[in-house]
């Protein structure tokens, strides 16, 4: 048995195994499964012989996967992903294992008031109702530490709204929340191979101080 976090046995399972590509499409599964689950099934050779491509051990019409490859542990995972989550968890899930990489929650990201300035650089102003100046506008915006023209580090203004700040932590927790049910679901299943250790982080990194996952 491997021990594995469930986000790292979800990148196992689309990136490298293409388990939604493979069962999907049909690919691994007899042909009475697939016509049950509705998925074509492709049987004859282009070239009109009648040859079934099962009895020729390749096929010409699908990708993914090659028949019987798929391992069942990548095949449970996807089933607990299509049965259990709802519809954007199952697309944060698939998104992020696909790739491999966790939602970007801007680590170090810290939310500062600038001057809101007009195209030329000048301030743009608040105005009362009788039309007189009632102060400068301003702008809660996002910065990030990163490394200046001089080498030393510095906060730089992304441009970003503290509302994307915000979205892109609530994102994350979404994902967090898929993948820590799904690890529920395959913990009672029983993995042949895979023993799931639980979460890699914490539900909100940002308040528990946790490094940025290298991608």
């Amino acid at each position: 048995m491997k021990s594995i976090d469930v986000a790292r046995l979800v990148e196992w399972t689309y990136r490298v195994q293409r388990a939604d590509m493979v069962v999907d499409r049909g690919v691994g599964l007899f042909d009475l499964e697939r016509v049950a689950a509705g998925i074509a099934v492709f049987k004859r050779t282009t070239d009109g012989s009648g040859s079934h491509i099962s009895e020729l051990g390749c096929r010409v019409d699908q990708m993914g996967t090659p028949s019987g490859e798929l391992h069942p542990d990548a095949e449970a995972v996807h089933e607990a992903v299509r049965t259990a989550l709802t519809p954007i968890q199952q697309g944060l899930v698939l998104l992020h294992g696909r790739t491999g990489a966790d939602p970007d929650w801007m680590p170090g990201a810290t939310v500062q008031d600038v001057v809101v300035r007009r195209d030329n650089g000048a301030p743009r102003y608040r105005y009362d109702d009788h039309g007189h100046k009632a102060g400068v506008m301003m702008q809660r915006r996002v910065f990030l530490i990163d490394a200046g023209p001089d080498g030393q580090r510095q906060a730089v203004d992304t441009g970003l709204s503290a509302e994307a700040l915000d979205c892109a932590r609530e994102v994350y927790g979404q994902w967090w929340d898929a993948l820590s049910r799904l690890a529920g679901v395959l913990v009672g299943l029983g993995l042949s191979s895979h023993r799931i250790t639980g979460m890699p982080t914490p539900r909100e990194p940002w308040l528990a101080g946790a490094p940025a996952k290298a991608c």
